[in-house]
């Protein structure tokens, strides 16, 4: 899966031709969320949304070597928090699960995935709505330095 944009020059001294590759979306699978890095192929309305239950508990964030937790990455334990508008206030995750408890959320320190899992008695009274995801470690030079480039991933209890 192509994650981020790539653009290479190829030819030789009388024909050159710049080949520019676009990062696929975001995908949601299974539960497990892959970010990409598209500066065109990641809008709020193709943003894939998980919807946890008691029966369906877990959720997986992967970054890829080139991303990083979001909204921070020195605090996995941070998101946003959304209402019908917009997911702009960032919360820790205990606000949101009242009996959150850290071994719920797994960092592998290889890949940078994060794994959460949810037991039976820790979702929250009424539906909650927050956004997990990941942003690029380092924009490459010469690349948009958009919020835009930044993949969030909606996650409703």
């Amino acid at each position: 899966m192509q994650l981020m944009e790539r653009k290479k020059r190829l030819g030789a001294r009388t024909g050159v031709v710049t080949l520019q590759v676009a990062a696929e979306r975001s995908i949601l699978k299974e539960n497990v969320i892959t970010c990409s890095y598209g500066t065109e192929n990641n809008t709020n309305s193709g943003t894939p949304v998980a919807t946890l239950t008691s029966d369906n508990n877990t959720l997986t964030v992967e970054c890829g070597f080139e991303g990083q937790l979001q909204p921070s990455p020195e605090s996995p334990l941070t998101a946003l928090l959304c209402d019908a508008e917009d997911c702009t206030a960032v919360v820790n995750v205990t606000d949101v699960l009242l009996n959150f408890d850290e071994t719920w959320l797994a960092v592998d320190k290889e890949t940078g995935a994060a794994k959460l899992v949810v037991p039976k008695g820790g979702f929250p009274e009424k539906n909650k709505t927050i956004m997990l995801g990941c942003s690029l470690k380092n924009t490459p030079s010469g690349s948009r330095k958009d919020p835009d480039t930044t993949t969030v991933e909606k996650t409703h209890f």
